[in-house]
């Protein structure tokens, strides 16, 4: 990495164990700003891996957990302990979810297991986990994901982590962005009218029985959904030569589709491609896949062979959506189904590729050329458009390759042939296709294709392929640190796992043993590897994968008979498809799963599984056909011509294990198989999938330091009453890379959700923002304020009185009821208690009862200028929506609402010369806009004057002098602005004494949220007043002022070259005679709200319309010349 970058010394390199790269303009150290390189220490010694402790893990998500298990635990009594092994034949199935059952049904031992494991729940304390890293390290992660400054991405190949500069990273994704052969920018998302397009097709395959409610509810788009968020991983492994800016590199960009609109309808999509895209000759679906497709691939050692690859450049971006969906439609010709929906699914296609809008920086895009990375359906659709891509040109191409084989975009191929052969070869496949560029790499030795490097192995006169484990430039090949949080037995299986995908991976011992030795483990993995190389062919110099001799020199009696070794089985006759066989696996294998294989109908008939020995179990298949006992394999070769002859069988899967999770594992894998193989009635015999008895009811609990314990308490406690098996899982915890990376980021999409609140989009009805300011947001901000108000005086205690000792419960509950209802009045705390005479002059307080009255009055007064507008402006709301609706790049819309704009206007225009018995164009609409802007400039002003009479106060500017007295530190005993503690006369009558007057205290906490209320309305509409004013004047000079009419609409035809300087005169007189102030006003509304691509399309149809029918009345008027000239000649 450091050679990589070593000539850019204007960019600054800091590198943490060749993992974390900084490109920064600033040359800020990272280990200055990370509390003295702690952070550089985390990552070189612990690695990305590394999870960090939580300091502690809550009782209520360990008792959330056990609770769970006591359902599932409910749910399987219910069922009798078994589970019907089904194999979905059609698109994917959502989980249902988890039936309720009634404890009481159940029988007496569950019930004791679900009431001890509720005792277990009952005991669970909050875990404190020992930290794994120090607090400074802990310092520089927060220090670090709170920079601003910087973006941490992960690399697009290895598994580094880059740290690049904001600017930069944005300057990259907006070089990208800018390229208007893939991405437009949009003003505003159209992800709502994708959902209802989507949500229409769905609807229809419902109606037609196609999908059921369960997948109809699973694939439609929900009411709450993600925009979609665009971001790039920086390709750090090309060359720094190559990077488009210069100083940082090119990022891959992915386009992420979680939880979207159309992610749902992509996994439909998908489900229907994969059947497809596996029958294309050239498919591999992995690298095992690939590995067992070239192991028997052998030449002569002399001769001239090459090995290539080929990789596309950027093919999600560059298939052209037409030519894309017809290559689907042409693959669902010639793979029929009857049970697929091809035109909902091209459909579905066709919406997901051209309405891909996402939203980057604030700013929203669309992509109009290719597939996103994130989109489900894309490798499956590339495949296939690769599929006929390569057809044609292995048609066109006079010498072929000996082999060709392809993942998605990575090509291999044996060439036998010359080097310009080849290279011709390559250019007759680049000029193929201009969207199609290709990278050639080939060699006569060896070539690197996916993690794997393909070479010759020479035997004699023979030489074979054969493959080792390739190692990229950007991997680490660090595992898990020991302090990492992660769980035991993780430790113990991941090392294992590494060193068996090595052993996969190499062909040759030699190979391995390289393997092993370079990489860097956390722990000694001598003994795991000498293991491993005991298992899988010690002693041999080649490793072979597949269905061997039990023993090489002399086989079994069953073997010999019976036995077909091979290293791919072939399917029923109803499919094509080859399972490879990715292990080394003999008739001794146990806990297998296998085929049974017929010789004369040369198919495989029968996939069972068995927990003994393959050996074992063929025998009693064997006995079954002799003695021709009423079993499905022995039904089939006790047939019309068939014999025990025909029988053969092939090992193809097997795994170390007993109990119910090896049960459980091996039977799905044996429904797994039977679908793949098609092996089900009448196409095999297999008559179902299965059931799974006892199966492993699983126990999810997040990790910490006591959950082998509660995993310990659990199983025990269940033990006690009944034997249903535990399988213990945990959650994930947080890494260092996806605490570094985080995958929720804010995004426009979020503030689009806060506007919905309202259930309006932007402008509503109005003209612009200031009528939905007037409106909208302060009827909703009034009717939030009367709801707290609300609640606090009819549902809670509004007033609280001090009363004498002698006061009873009740008596106090009358006196403050008493003192709610009159009004109380305020004293100064120097001034005495008044006494009944003086009562008159004091200051009550009249208004705190009816606070939210007043103020749904208010908001009942705040709309009435807006249904003034509604009722009179007619349509125009309507039309105004509909345009706004319509900006979106879809022609069938924006052709739909520009011809009804255009009749509307038009018709206006007409029904004015007919009509109207001034000669003047019409003005109402543009009137009573006006008059409605005043109204709310008036009822801005009304709401302050009617606030003031209603508190009482003699100052108009009451709000400001009560936020200057809070400023100023003024008490409300001070300025009795708003007072919270005021007195009450209370009168009681009593039988034959006189009436006691009471004065009593009485405390207004009320009044503490009122006065904030008010301050808050009184800046309020002072400042919507100002906005409202200032608006209105503007749109007085765009509509009122001739010129600036003529100017507004001579823009748009300018723009569209419809009108030359000569025809100045004629635009006027279109714009005084045909639109008018009411027809430039709707065309303004139009642009304010919609777009102006809306307005412009508007203009230019009305202009060609006015053009046309003053040509066609000059001729009309011609003609009536003429014929009166003729007339009178005639005379």
């Amino acid at each position: 990495t450091n050679q990589l970058l070593s000539s850019y010394r204007s960019v600054s390199l800091i590198s943490l164990d060749t993992k974390v790269l900084t490109f920064r303009r600033d040359q800020i150290s990272l280990e200055r700003q990370s509390a003295d390189g702690a952070f550089a220490v985390t990552l070189e010694t612990r690695g990305q891996s590394f999870v960090v402790a939580p300091r502690c893990t809550s009782a209520e998500s360990l008792a959330s957990g056990v609770r769970d298990f006591g359902e599932r635990l409910a749910v399987s009594a219910a069922r009798g302990f078994k589970r019907e092994l089904t194999v979905n034949d059609g698109p994917p199935l959502p989980r249902r979810p988890t039936a309720s059952i009634d404890p009481s049904r159940l029988r007496p031992e569950i019930q004791a297991a679900l009431a001890e494991l509720d005792d277990v729940r009952e005991n669970i304390r909050d875990c404190r986990n020992a930290p794994n890293i120090s607090q400074a390290e802990a310092k520089a992660l927060r220090d670090l994901r709170a920079d601003k400054s910087i973006v941490i991405k992960p690399a697009d190949k290895g598994s580094q982590l880059v740290i690049l500069d904001r600017q930069d990273y944005v300057r990259e994704c907006l070089r990208q962005l800018d390229d208007p052969a893939f991405y437009r920018p949009l003003n505003e998302p159209i992800n709502r009218f994708t959902a209802q397009r989507i949500r229409a097709v769905f609807q229809s395959l419902l109606d037609r029985r196609l999908i059921d409610k369960r997948q109809f509810t699973a694939f439609c788009p929900k009411e709450e959904f993600r925009t979609r968020r665009f971001y790039i991983l920086p390709k750090i492994h090309k060359p720094a030569e190559s990077w488009p800016l210069g100083d940082i590199p090119p990022g891959r960009p992915i386009v992420s589709d979680v939880d979207s609109e159309s992610y749902a309808s992509g996994r439909f999509i998908d489900s229907f491609l994969q059947p497809i895209v596996i029958q294309l000759p050239s498919f591999i679906r992995d690298t095992d896949h690939f590995q067992a497709a070239i192991r028997d691939i052998t030449c002569p050692a002399r001769g001239e062979t090459f090995l290539f690859t080929m990789d596309v450049a950027s093919l999600y971006t560059n298939i052209p959506t037409a030519a894309g969906l017809e290559c689907v439609q042409r693959a669902f010709r010639e793979h029929p189904d009857a049970r697929r929906p091809d035109a909902s699914l091209l459909s579905l296609l066709k919406l997901n590729l051209e309405r891909n809008d996402f939203e980057f920086d604030g700013k929203f895009f669309l992509q109009v050329k290719g597939t996103a990375m994130g989109k489900s359906f894309a490798p499956s659709y590339s495949n296939i458009y690769m599929g006929y891509w390569e057809q044609r040109g292995l048609e066109l191409s006079p010498q072929k390759p000996a082999l060709w084989l392809r993942y998605i975009d990575d090509i291999f191929g044996v060439w036998h042939g010359t080097r310009d052969e080849l290279v011709r070869f390559h250019e007759l496949l680049d000029g193929l296709d201009p969207n199609i560029r290709l990278q050639l790499s080939y060699s006569s030795t060896e070539v690197n294709f996916l993690d794997t490097t393909v070479f010759w192995d020479r035997e004699g006169d023979v030489k074979r392929l054969a493959t080792k484990v390739y190692f990229k430039p950007t991997d680490s090949r660090t595992l898990i640190h020991r302090d990492s949080f992660h769980p035991k037995r993780t430790f113990r299986g991941v090392v294992k796992s590494q060193l068996l995908r090595y052993a996969r991976r190499c062909s040759l011992m030699a190979d391995f043993d390289a393997a092993c030795t370079g990489a860097v483990f956390s722990c000694n993995t001598t003994t795991i590897h000498d293991q491993v190389r005991d298992a899988d062919g010690a002693g041999t110099r080649r490793w072979e994968f597949g269905f061997l001799p039990c023993n090489p020199t002399r086989l079994c009696r069953c073997c010999q008979a019976h036995a077909r070794f091979a290293s791919v089985c072939p399917g029923s006759a109803a499919t094509t498809v080859q399972l490879i066989i990715s292990q080394r696996i003999d008739c001794n294998a146990t806990n297998a799963v296998y085929a049974v294989f017929c010789r004369r109908c040369d198919h495989t008939i029968y996939v069972g599984e068995t927990a003994n020995s393959i050996r074992g179990r063929m025998l009693a298949h064997i006995g079954d056909i002799r003695h021709a006992r009423d079993t499905p394999v022995a039904r089939h070769f006790t047939s019309d011509g068939h014999s025990l002859a025909d029988f053969a069988f092939t090992g193809i899967w097997s795994r170390d294990g007993t109990g119910p999770r090896a049960n459980e594992r091996r039977q799905r894998h044996e429904a797994k198989l039977i679908e793949v193989l098609k092996t089900q009635t009448p196409h095999g015999v297999n008559e179902l999938a299965g059931t799974l008895h006892n199966p492993a009811i699983p126990l999810i609990l997040p990790h910490c330091a006591r959950s082998d314990a509660l995993v310990a308490a659990v199983k025990d406690r269940v033990a006690r009453c009944c034997e249903a098996p535990v399988l213990p899982a945990y959650t994930k915890g947080r890494n260092l890379r996806q605490l570094l990376c985080p995958k929720s980021d804010m995004d426009a999409g979020f503030v689009l959700k806060l506007g919905r609140i309202f259930k309006t989009p932007y402008g509503g009805h109005g003209v612009d923002f200031i009528d939905q300011l007037n409106y909208q947001f302060t009827g909703g901000i009034m009717i939030i304020f009367i709801g707290i108000i609300g609640l606090r005086q009819y549902v809670g205690k509004p007033i609280q009185c001090w009363v004498p000792q002698e006061f009873s419960k009740a008596w106090e509950d009358f006196a403050e009821n008493y003192c709610w209802v009159s009004n109380t009045y305020f004293l100064y705390p120097d001034k005495p208690i008044p006494s009944p005479r003086d009562l008159p002059n004091a200051k009550f307080i009249t208004y705190y009862q009816w606070v939210a009255i007043v103020l749904a009055g208010q908001a009942i007064i705040t709309w009435i200028p807006h249904l003034i507008w509604r009722v009179g402006a007619r349509r125009l709301p309507i039309l105004i929506k509909n345009a706004r609706n319509a900006a979106i790049p879809d022609s069938d819309i924006r052709r739909k609402a520009v011809h009804c704009l255009v009749a509307v206007l038009e018709e206006q225009a007409e029904a004015t010369r007919r009509y109207s018995a001034f000669e003047a164009p019409s003005m109402r609409l543009t009137i009573l806009f006006l008059i409605v802007r005043l109204m709310f400039v008036g009822n801005a002003i009304g709401q302050i004057y009617l606030m003031q009479k209603f508190i009482g106060t003699n100052s108009t500017l009451f709000g400001y002098e009560v936020l200057k007295n809070l400023i100023e530190g003024r008490d409300w005993t001070e300025t009795s602005n708003f007072p919270r503690v005021t007195y009450c006369h209370l009168t009681i009558r009593k039988l034959g004494t006189k009436n006691q007057t009471f004065t009593l205290q009485c405390v207004l906490p009320i009044n503490h949220f009122v006065e904030k209320v008010y301050v808050f309305l009184w800046f309020w509409y002072i400042i919507l007043g100002v906005l409202t004013l200032l608006s209105t004047i503007f749109w007085m000079l765009r509509i009122l002022i001739p010129g600036r009419r003529v100017a507004y609409i001579k823009q748009y035809l300018r723009a569209m070259k419809l009108v030359s300087n000569t025809e100045d005169r004629d635009c006027k007189r279109f714009v005084a005679n045909s639109l008018g102030p009411d027809g430039v006003f709707i065309l303004q509304a139009v642009s304010s709200l919609a777009s102006d691509l809306i307005s412009l399309d508007v203009a230019a149809t009305l202009w060609r319309n006015y053009r046309q029918a003053k040509i066609t009345g000059a001729e009309e008027d011609v003609n009536r010349l003429l014929e009166s000239v003729l007339s009178s000649c005639q005379q």
